[in-house]
């Protein structure tokens, strides 16, 4: 009896052992790849959740790059909180597409922004340095919060606030996207009121329990934990997917292509442009300028004309810019420096028939800037920001000249 109980003791022991070992092969073999999927962001009290400082890893999803998080919880590089002298700094707010998990850093539009500017600023003159705010799944309403909370600090000159149409205004609306995020919402007096329920919410008490825990830390260590945590990520995913038209993309809100018809979709645009207001005063009260700028859905640019006419007939629309053209038309109507990127990118991409959205591993035309959406985008931008520079120093000199 005791021989026959050692011995399934020895075989469950050299079973064990046999686990572990093909595991830590597994774990080798998925590192030497390069195979990570690692979490790269946390619960915050303010914005709902925010980056983990010093995460790094591949993001393979959508297209391919290896993300390294800063110790400011920012994917950038590292940047000292003193402004150097002579040096013109740009904060740049945003989501998924400042980010930019989707291309290398160098590639991101805010660091073409930044060579763009350094390239045309002549012999003697500022140096400028971009720092990225751009942070996933963030509205202006996080934007706002951002900016008040963690921009200020490193002294920006010029805040470029980064509108994504496709979700940006259905992220500031708890009625038509709820989610475990602090929303805006129009009291009785018609003024902006903080909502911060999600605090309440299960996602945020158990991803709060996770960081207590260090659950985060632990699967981060482990090329092999994050690779069961992403195949779990994607089942769920996959069982709660959406059926999606042709066209439409997931996360993107076709209603914002047309005048707004229901209550829901006009407070969502209300609010979109109140915050706008507050991000302005925001600005100006630390002696900063804003400029807004408008991206580009993939469909607004894609190159085929056909296809885009069969996605406006599909929605009801006559003007894939409308979302454009109204917070253009707000912007300079309130003083607001404004840029509208999506036509001017549609006329490169159809000149060259390029699209400039979207991946080989993916679908292209749909999704994220790629690289070459991010180099148009970040050199239009850097024109833009040039001649607001150039207007704010011939400003300065006629001040002095009438001080004298």
């Amino acid at each position: 009896m005791k021989k026959r109980l050692f011995s399934i003791l020895k075989r469950i022991m050299l079973m064990g052992l046999g686990v572990i070992f093909a595991l830590g092969i597994a774990e080798v073999g998925l590192r030497i790849m390069g195979i990570s999927f690692p979490i790269f962001d946390q619960p915050h009290p303010l914005l709902g959740r925010e980056n983990i400082p010093g995460v790094c890893g591949w993001q393979t999803n959508e297209g391919r790059a290896y993300v390294q998080i800063n110790s400011q919880g920012l994917r950038d590089c590292e940047h000292e909180i003193e402004k150097p002298d002579n040096c013109v700094r740009v904060a740049v707010l945003g989501d998924s597409y400042a980010e930019a998990f989707q291309v290398s850093l160098e590639e991101s539009f805010p660091k073409v922004l930044e060579r763009s500017l350094n390239e045309h600023s002549p012999e003697g003159g500022n140096r400028f340095e971009v720092i990225n705010f751009g942070t996933s799944g963030y509205g202006t309403t996080q934007e706002l919060i951002m900016l008040r909370e963690e921009v200020w600090k490193y002294s920006p000159d010029i805040v470029v606030l980064a509108i994504l149409t496709g979700n940006d205004i259905i992220d500031n609306s708890r009625e038509i996207r709820p989610g475990p995020t602090p929303y805006y919402i129009l009291g009785d007096d018609g003024e902006l009121v903080l909502d911060k329920s999600f605090l309440d919410s299960q996602w945020y008490k158990s991803r709060m329990k996770m960081k207590r825990l260090g659950v985060h830390k632990l699967i981060n260590s482990s090329a092999l934990a994050q690779l069961a945590v992403n195949c779990r990520a994607k089942i769920v995913s996959r069982k709660q997917k959406q059926v999606f038209g042709t066209w439409d993309e997931p996360g993107l809100a076709t209603e914002v292509y047309s005048e707004p018809k229901i209550k829901a979709w006009k407070d969502a645009w209300t609010v979109t442009e109140k915050v706008l207001l507050a991000v302005r005063k925001e600005v100006e009260v630390h002696g900063a300028r804003l400029l807004v700028v408008t991206l580009s859905n993939g469909i607004q640019v894609y190159p085929d004309a056909k296809v885009r006419e069969q996605f406006k007939k599909k929605i009801g629309s006559n003007d894939l810019f409308y979302p454009d053209r109204r917070i253009e038309k707000f912007c300079k109507h309130e003083g607001i420096e404004v840029l509208v990127l999506a036509p001017r990118l549609r006329e490169y991409a159809e000149k060259n028939n390029l699209p400039l959205h979207g991946f080989e591993n993916t679908r292209l035309g749909t999704g994220h800037w790629n690289a070459n959406g991010q180099r148009l985008a970040g050199e239009y931008m850097a024109e833009k920001v040039e001649a607001l520079v150039q207007r704010l120093e011939t400003a300065q000199r006629d001040d002095e000249k009438k001080a004298l």
